[in-house]
């Protein structure tokens, strides 16, 4: 049975990255299969976010659900809010934000990785971005050690309940210094602790291009081999 996949949008005051990131999710194949979650933060710039997803979601024809925050939720419990309502209803969620542009293949990955890996309990989560320089292999994926990239991932329900849910970090106290927030916790700690490992393809299906945000110091994190068109693959682990 095939799963049923959610993708959440986590959103905050740069309307001129999220309509980038938007017409790169235009170009998506099967973006009219996923139901989308998008996280709004408080701001003078909110009625400028919604009017891009309004038309976003009329010219993908996608169904979707708007969270407009009270109060600004930050980094680390906007994603959180979004991802544990989704998984109620969804099996499988992505995790996207206003910054990073996907290739036309993102969703196709992201099925068969979830379909394929679904009972493999070793994989905690399908990454997306990979900074390597380009391999020329756009079917290829690797198991990488731990959770090395933030930018753009999916997990199951059952990864999010046991473990990901209930040791994310809402507010930096998983660790003192630079190495706290939820992403550097699953890397550092939560994975290791528990044996396990990230899918992430040999080619970047995310490019981060966003110069200005809460941990962004003025330089995105660009992907070399980041391809906006990328044709329909087979995909396959290599080792």
């Amino acid at each position: 049975m095939a799963l049923d996949i959610a993708v959440t949008f986590t959103i905050s005051n740069r309307p001129h990255y999220l309509d980038r990131a938007l017409r790169s999710w235009r170009n998506v194949r099967g973006v009219d299969k996923v139901k989308f979650y998008f996280g709004i933060e408080p701001s003078q710039l909110r009625m400028d976010n919604s009017l891009l997803i309004f038309r976003f979601m009329g010219d993908v024809r996608a169904k979707g659900k708007t969270y407009y925050n009270e109060e600004r939720l930050g980094v680390l419990e906007n994603p959180y809010v979004c991802l544990n309502d989704a998984f109620k209803l969804h099996d499988y969620v992505i995790l996207a934000e206003e910054d990073i542009e996907v290739s036309s293949d993102i969703l196709e990955y992201h099925t068969w990785a979830a379909e394929t890996y679904e009972n493999d309990k070793e994989i905690g989560a399908v990454c997306s971005w990979n900074g390597l320089p380009d391999t020329h292999m756009p079917n290829g994926v690797l198991r990488s050690p731990a959770f090395p990239s933030v930018w753009l991932w999916g997990t199951w329900r059952d990864r999010w309940n046991e473990y990901i849910g209930p040791t994310w970090d809402h507010d930096y106290s998983s660790s003192v210094g630079y190495d706290s927030g939820w992403d550097w916790n699953m890397n550092k700690r939560v994975f290791p602790a528990k044996g396990k490992k990230s899918i992430v393809p040999l080619i970047s299906r995310s490019n981060n291009f966003g110069a200005i945000g809460t941990h962004n110091g003025g330089i995105p994190m660009s992907a070399p081999s980041f391809q906006l068109d990328i044709p329909a693959q087979e995909y396959r682990e290599f080792s």
